[in-house]
Parts: C-alpha cells; structure tokens; sequence
C-alpha cells in the first residue's frame, strides 16, 4: 500500500518574502508565533488541518511559502486546479516541478488505488497556489494586494487553513469529490435546478428586443410541461457604450425598458436572467479615483476597495434585479482586478507593479469583498460567476462557470473547452457550487455539425449539472427542437449521476458512467481532430 506524507503533521520550512517589487527580501520565519523583522507565522491545530496565521507591522509582505519534506511512490498522477476557468489543460500528470496548482491538488497512484487531497479550505485570506518536486511539497501564499505587498499595520491575517486526506482503495474520482466536500463545507445552491437559454453563442452581442423574446418563445415552446421553468439569460450586447453615460442604468437601442423586457419575458414562462461585468464602467461615468490604474492594455476597472466604487457596484446589481432579472451572471472580474486571464497566470495572478487602494487587505480578501457585496446586493436572485475564482465564490454564488467559452462557430473550441473542465471540476459540483459548462451554441446545423452539438448537449443533459443552449431560432428545425426539448427534460431535474473514466489518460474523455452504465462520446468526426480548422493556429 503507497501512502502520501500528512503534511498536517509536519514542521515545515517558512520562507517570508518583504518589501514591494523593487527591494524584496526572504526572510526565513519560525512558525511558532516569533516575530522577526516585524513578521511573525504561526500553524495552529485545527479540527480539519493546520490554520496559518500572519501578522506583520508596517512591513509590507508579499509571499510566505511553506515547505514540507515528502516524496510520493513512483507512478503518482497529480491533478491540479486553476486560477478560475479551466482553459483546456486540466488533467492527470506526472510530477512537474514548475507547475502550479492553485487552490488544491491531488494525488494518485493507480496501481495501490490510494488517493491524497492536499488544499486549503474555501474562501482563504490568501491566493494560494501549491508546487510539487521529488522530495518536498510547497505551499505559496500570495498575500500580497494586487502587485504589492500587504501592510496589515499589526493585523493578524487568518491566511489559510491546510487540510489533507488520504484515502485507500479507492476510485480518483471519489476520492477527489470526498476531498472537496472536506474543503467545503456550506456551499450555496439553488432550490431548483438551474437551465436554460442564454443569447451568446449564436448572437454574439447582435440582438434586440424582439430577438431576445423570440428566443424567450422557442424556450417556453421547448420547455412546455415541464414544471420547473427555465431561465432566459440576456448576455453582452444591451449595455451602453458611450463616455459620460453610466454602462448599466438602461439598456441601450434596440433592447427598450429594460424592466419591461423582463416582464415580456417573464410573461412567456420563463425566468428573466442578464450578463452584467460589475467593474467596467464607461469613462467620464464615474470619478477617476474610483478606478485601479490602468493595466497593460490601457484598461482601467473599478476598484472594489474603494468604498464608494463598491457601493456604486451594489447600485448597479440592486438595479438589475428590481427590473425583474432574477438571475444575475457577472463576468470579467478576475481579469478586471488582476490584468490576467487564468491561463496567462502562474505562481502570480498578476503581472501588475500597482496595489489596490486600501493595501492593508489582500487580493483574497478584496475579492471576497467584492464577491460579498453582488451577493448581498442582489438578494435572493440566483448568481452565476464567470471568470471568477471558484475557490474564493464557494458558498457565495450558487453557480460557477468552470471553462473558458465554448462557441457556437468551432466544435474544437467546445470540446477542448466544454468536455475537458466538465471532466475535471465534476467533483465541484454540489460540492463547491452548480457547474456551469458553458453552453452549446447552434447557429445552424453544418457550421457546427449538429450530431456533435447533440453529444455534447447529451452529456451536459446527463451531468447533474446546469444545462445552457444557445440556439439561434432560425436554426430550430424540428430535429433540434426535439433534441432540445428532451435535453432540458433530463436536466429540469438533474437526477442523474455521472462521471469521467479514462480522465487519467485522457483530458477530453470518451467513458463516461452515467447512472451505472457505461457510455462512449465521440469528440470528432471520422477524420479526428483538424489543427488547421482550429482557431488558435
């Protein structure tokens, strides 16, 4: 029997990094509480693992890296989160010294079917990313704000809380999903199951008001009987763009009362939702010292430490939702806030050299403010999370978008995107939150082939999780309304069990087992994967 390193019980090594970008200094820390050079660590028992505890005077910090002496038997498998989607590269691998693993990861060894989770529990006071070699395990803690590090002026940080399990003879998959249950105790999920339609992927932005309510027809046509109704997101495009005008106050020509279009909507049977990204706002809309400074790309986002910014964002949500929207999906913010997508960070989740206003709180903690305030401005309205840190969201949104965007265009970008982080943040569901797999976009049935459209729809259908299709009305022949229509039948319920079984070698899977039974889904068509086709090449 193999047996992974408890590192709950492990003295470890903790290395402080101080000062800002331009004069950093390591410091090497006792974790017992000491102070030294105005920093101290101290690992505290708990019920589940080890909390860590930072306090610092006047020093700004940046890193505390903990470092445990193990070594895993040879043939161990990892699998690592992300930062906030997965961008098509989750999966099982070998050790790789250099590959970060945010949030958790997990450990397994085929042979002896032993299974370790090594994380830390949701919603941590640190960006938290951990790294593997042949005879240690590390944990990082980012506490700094933004791109500098945090003063806390004698505050004592409650960093993070380290858990780990083992568990022998067992499945990866259940192994994986016990674990997380053990990082998350109080998830938030919706009374009702969540589906429906969403506008995106087949009109990308180009609608109106009577767009949105033919789509909101062939929703409630598709949907008849069943009793649990569905929901009619509205995504980017109805906001307005023009300087000096605030982005979010109406919608802009074409869309009409925004409120009225809910009550349309609504009045066709389905749930009015709406896309909304928190932290943009149109020049001239707002004072500049409400803004972070501007990132690479010459962008600049509202700053969620300010107070008066966060309360302007709580308006905007508080807004939303009394027009009658009662599912709010906020996009953006990650990259809004840090200057990178997921898959464009590493170790650091951001490349920027600036703090936020307020640096004595940590970029954990100023997302979690951020998270804290959209939930409690928009009540008891069901929220989705895109580009959002799943970690840090658990037990605050009710659903959670787990990939990068699919697309109504290329197959490969859906099954690269759609199949690989359904595979691998399948475990999260009901666990942490509902996941969102993005949805599948039907523009017509040869730009996409249809028969690969429906096994994707299929296996969403059939996930236990949310279902969203974005299906351009012209495009509903009767085959597709029918296949439409018996998808959302299975998944007005989402009854069914489900999960991957050749994801240790396979990052797209085909085996799936669905409510016991064995299944295939075929990713390509005869002549397998078309690299020219494909739109990143």
């Amino acid at each position: 029997m193999s047996h992974f390193a408890d590192i709950t019980t492990i003295q470890p090594v903790c290395v402080v990094t101080t000062g800002d970008v331009d004069n950093l200094k390591r410091l090497r820390v006792p974790v017992d509480g000491t102070t030294k050079d105005g920093v101290s660590v101290l690992l505290e028992r708990s019920d589940n693992g080890v909390r860590i505890y930072l306090t610092a005077d006047n020093t700004p910090v940046s890193w505390v890296r903990l470092t445990f002496p193990a070594e895993f038997p040879a043939g161990t498998l990892f699998l690592g989160d992300e930062w906030e989607r997965g961008y098509g590269t989750l999966g099982w691998r070998g050790m790789v010294a250099e590959r970060h693993m945010p949030w958790y990861f997990a450990a397994y060894h085929r042979e002896s079917r032993t299974f370790g989770g090594y994380g830390v529990r949701v919603r941590p006071g640190a960006m938290c990313v951990w790294g593997t070699d042949a005879g240690n395990i590390s944990l990082y803690l980012d506490v700094r704000s933004r791109g500098r590090g945090v003063v806390l002026s004698g505050r004592r940080l409650m960093a993070a809380e380290i858990v780990f399990t083992q568990t022998n003879d067992t499945d990866a998959y259940d192994g994986l999903r016990s674990f997380c249950r053990l990082m998350c105790g109080d998830p938030r999920l919706p009374e009702k199951p969540v589906y429906g339609f969403n506008n995106w992927y087949y009109a990308y932005g180009r609608s109106s008001r009577e767009d949105i309510l033919a789509d909101a027809d062939l929703l409630s046509d598709v949907t008849k009987g069943l009793a649990n109704r569905p929901f009619m997101t509205i995504d980017a495009g109805w906001e307005i763009i023009k300087p000096g005008q605030a982005m979010w106050s109406r919608g802009r020509d074409g869309y009409g009362d925004m409120a009225r279009l809910a009550s349309d909507i609504s009045s066709r049977g389905v749930i009015p939702g709406i896309w909304t990204r928190p932290l943009k706002e149109n020049a001239g809309a707002v004072p500049d010292e409400w803004r972070l400074p501007a990132n690479s790309g010459g962008e600049s986002f509202l700053d969620p430490t300010v107070p008066e910014a966060l309360d302007y964002v709580k308006e905007q949500i508080s807004r939303i939702v009394g027009w009658g929207y009662r599912l709010i999906k906020h996009d953006f913010t990650t990259y809004d806030m840090f200057g990178l997508w997921g898959k464009d960070m590493g170790f650091s989740v951001t490349d920027s050299a600036s703090s936020f206003s307020d640096r004595g709180i940590t970029s954990a903690e100023a997302v979690s403010k951020l998270y804290g305030a959209i939930r409690e401005a928009a009540g008891d309205a069901v929220i989705i999370g895109c580009n959002t840190i799943p970690h840090l969201s658990a037990g605050i949104f009710e659903l959670s978008r787990v990939g990068d965007d699919t697309s109504g265009l290329y197959w490969d970008r859906t099954r690269r995107m759609g199949v690989n982080a359904l595979a691998f943040r399948l475990a999260h569901n009901g666990v942490f939150y509902m996941d969102d797999a993005d949805c599948v976009g039907i523009i017509d049935k040869h730009r996409v082939p249809f028969e690969l459209n429906r096994r994707w729809m299929d296996l969403v259908a059939r996930s236990g999780s949310p279902l969203f299709i974005s299906c351009d009305p012209k495009a509903a022949d009767d085959e597709v309304r029918e296949a439409v229509r018996e998808a959302f039948r299975s998944n007005s319920e989402q009854r069914d069990d489900m999960r991957p079984l050749d994801w240790l070698d396979n990052n797209c899977p085909r085996e799936w087992l669905i409510n016991g039974r064995r299944e295939t889904f075929v990713w390509h068509d005869k002549y397998g994967y078309d690299a020219v086709a494909d739109p990143r090449t």
